[in-house]
């Protein structure tokens, strides 16, 4: 698939920055990457994509916070040579997540984005630069090594060795991290994340390269004391909820009753076209209150996340 740019305004994509032709086709006319690739290229000048491909950036989301996972996954990584040089925390918004996303929600349920938008907006992110291991002449950047490393978004295709895996697999998406796959994503997701200031910030501490590991876990503790922790089982969960029901009485009659057990039994069963979506807002319009995480884990399990036909435009 190829798109054609003849008849509009575009700035090239230089070709070293992603092996995909469509991608640098989209992302020439993308405002957010072209905004952070002419900042980039500001400040770094004629040293800039050699600079991209040696680092990589990761996203430590609120699930991470949640679970406790962001230190073992930086000593994952730390382990793997890939050591923190620049971060900043941010928060996602609905249009940070549907531009984050632009290319691939194309197949999304809107079941599946309204389940992220919950997820991602549950606590702030973290937004970490690594610089990777030694690039080889004709060998991957350090966001394509890190890319083979963390492992697929799929959890049944996760094994061993994968940070994902290693990290604990809850499901697809509770998967802690999001990262720039390609050199291309950088420049974009500075642009998407950060103002011109906030942004030339870290561009400089890019150029600068100086380790930032101690700094940075301080900064995790500081973000684990503002995120209540979460097992994140989905058992778990269900079992909170029916507890939580139980113990509110004179709130549900004897067809409530009724209607809530069979709930969880189809939830507990993960039974096909359970309406998981309803089952919720039921509780909420029962002034029934739930814990935000129990709430997204029994919704990750049982979103139907894509339409039944079609690819994402990037995959």
């Amino acid at each position: 698939m190829t798109i054609e740019l003849n008849n509009i305004g575009y700035q090239e994509v230089p070709a070293g920055l992603s092996t995909s032709v469509l991608k640098r086709q989209l992302y020439a006319i993308d405002p957010f990457f072209r905004e952070g690739w002419e900042h980039i290229e500001a400040l770094m000048g004629n040293r800039a994509t050699s600079i991209l491909d040696g680092i990589t950036c990761i996203v430590f989301k609120p699930d991470a916070f949640a679970g406790r996972k962001v230190i073992p996954a930086l000593d994952w990584l730390c382990d793997q040579g890939f050591e923190p040089i620049a971060f900043s925390a941010f928060s996602y918004n609905r249009n940070i997540i549907r531009e984050d996303w632009r290319y691939q929600y194309n197949i999304a349920t809107r079941a599946r984005i309204n389940l992220v938008d919950m997820l991602l907006t549950t606590a702030p992110s973290l937004f970490v630069v690594l610089k990777g291991p030694a690039l080889r002449k004709g060998g991957p950047t350090a966001s394509e090594t890190l890319k083979l490393l963390k492992g697929p978004s799929q959890p049944e295709l996760r094994v061993p060795g994968h940070l994902r895996y290693d990290l604990g697999i809850v499901s697809t998406f509770i998967n802690f991290i999001h990262t720039t796959d390609e050199s291309a994503d950088i420049p974009r997701a500075l642009s998407l994340y950060f103002t011109g200031n906030e942004r030339a910030v870290i561009i400089r501490q890019m150029m600068a390269a100086k380790e930032a590991g101690t700094e940075l876990r301080e900064a995790v503790k500081e973000m684990y004391q503002c995120v209540p922790q979460h097992d994140l089982d989905y058992a778990r969960s269900l079992e909170r909820i029916a507890e939580g029901i139980m113990t509110q009485p004179g709130k549900l009659d004897e067809k409530d009753k009724a209607y809530f057990l069979s709930a969880i039994a189809a939830m507990r069963n993960k039974e096909a076209n359970t309406d998981w979506i309803g089952f919720f807002e039921w509780l909420r319009q029962k002034g029934v209150t739930v814990c935000i995480w129990d709430e997204v884990l029994v919704s990750a399990e049982l979103v139907i996340p894509n339409f039944a036909e079609g690819h994402a435009i990037i995959a």
